[in-house]
């Protein structure tokens, strides 16, 4: 659990989220399949507005750290970008089909 995010299950959903949404962009998009999504697009297709400016780099490391520790994204510190993996591909088919609002 991060101290940013202090509910446990808040950063389980955010995490999942910030996953699904990359997910849906994966299909639908051919740049994001072969180049990525910057985390901040996907952060602001979440609409996690409640959250102090100065803090969204920190929750989005996390995000992005935790999807990492789950073997579902990549981060290319070159181009700043997320990349969804095969194992993410594979649970995204799973789990994201049933979030509304992603």
């Amino acid at each position: 659990m991060s101290h940013i995010i202090a509910n446990p299950s808040a950063e389980t959903d955010m995490t999942n989220y910030f996953v699904c949404k990359l997910y849906r962009e994966d299909h639908n998009n051919m740049d994001v399949r072969d180049n990525g999504m910057d985390p901040y697009e996907i952060w602001e297709s979440l609409h996690y507005n409640a959250f102090d400016e100065l803090v969204v780099p920190m929750i989005l490391n996390r995000l992005i750290s935790n999807n990492i520790d789950r073997g579902f994204i990549t981060y290319n510190p070159e181009s700043r970008r997320v990349l969804i993996t095969t194992e993410g591909r594979r649970w995204g088919d799973a789990e994201c089909r049933n979030m509304a609002g992603i």
